[in-house]
């Protein structure tokens, strides 16, 4: 019987490597499929939930092998390093049926420290840092443009203008990309993870789903965190501690985009309760993404409900 299962699961190991294979080889050659490779970890978190985690190593170190013979090999390191260590991870957290809390963090985790690992790869097979590469990409953009406005015929102060505008927005970017770094690798880990949980249950396994939007709510004690953060930061300026502006600049976006967060949850919960149409909330989203002045709005609203816990006495 073990004989059998072990036949079976090496099977299943065989196809996942074939999938992720083939996902990769079309993130790689076709351009509009490159978010393929944002799914890539969800076939390898089915098999680790269905045999354990060594058939899920051996599954993707198959795959990348595979496709390092297809792709460049330096792409198919930067898959496994990026998606495939998570895929492993949160199959185990799958199979040791973890809360959903837990396998969230666990991912979360994962996926941050696979950015920097493969931040540092990148820097050490072309030697160059990808921020100070970003900046110099940037850097040209905006002198090819200037370019353009000046054979245009344009006002010399108005061109002047107009590129001082977009040297600061350029440096708010580059100031921002560390709290990118952040938010990108947790979107990544739920997205993997709401995924995997809808085919798992296709498959007929029991799993811990990550709530509804309009369920998610943060802990009181976030306030108290966001608050020694700052007292931190605030420290750091009063001594003088290198490049503490820009953690300043990214705590505030941080904040920012969490209270959003939250606020969207709370709006989502009055949806849900009134229990509106789907073209309303369609168009409730639409209204608050393009309006700004709602952007501000949410953002107090996550706030408000952060403290005082209010979205059940909405209604």
């Amino acid at each position: 019987m073990n004989h059998k299962i072990s036949t079976r699961a090496l099977t299943e190991g065989a196809i996942i490597a074939a999938i992720t294979v083939s996902l990769g080889v079309l993130s790689y050659y076709i351009p509009f499929l490159t978010l393929l490779m944002y799914i890539w970890p969800i076939p390898i978190i089915i098999l680790g939930k269905r045999h354990g985690i060594a058939v899920s190593i051996i599954s993707t170190i198959t795959a990348a092998l595979v496709l390092g013979f297809l792709t460049p090999f330096t792409y198919a390191i930067q898959l496994v390093i990026m998606y495939g260590l998570l895929g492993i991870v949160l199959g185990y957290a799958f199979q040791k049926d973890m809360s959903v809390g837990k396998t969230v963090l666990l991912g979360y985790i994962v996926a941050l420290v696979s950015t920097v690992l493969l931040l540092q790869f990148y820097h050490l097979i072309t030697g160059v840092n990808i921020i100070d590469e970003l900046a110099q990409m940037m850097k040209f953009s905006l002198e090819e443009i200037t370019k353009i406005y000046q054979q245009s015929g344009m006002d010399q102060n108005l061109i002047e203008e107009t590129v001082t505008q977009m040297k600061n927005t350029l440096k708010t970017v580059l100031q921002i990309v560390p709290i990118l770094l952040l938010i990108i690798p947790f979107m990544v880990t739920i997205i993997n993870i709401w995924i995997s949980e809808k085919i798992l249950k296709k498959l007929g396994y029991q799993v811990k789903e990550i709530p509804p939007f309009w369920d998610w709510q943060l802990p009181n004690h976030m306030i108290f965190g966001l608050f020694l953060m700052f007292l931190i930061v605030a420290l750091g300026q009063h001594f003088k501690i290198a490049k503490i502006d820009m953690v300043y600049l990214n705590l505030v976006y941080l904040i920012i985009f969490v209270f959003f967060l939250q606020g969207l949850a709370v709006i989502s919960n009055f949806f849900h309760k009134k229990k509106l149409s789907k073209p309303l909330w369609i168009i409730g989203f639409l209204l608050i993404f393009l309006i700004p002045l709602f952007h501000i709005f949410v953002q107090f609203l996550g706030l408000f409900d952060t403290i005082f816990h209010f979205r059940n006495k909405l209604i």
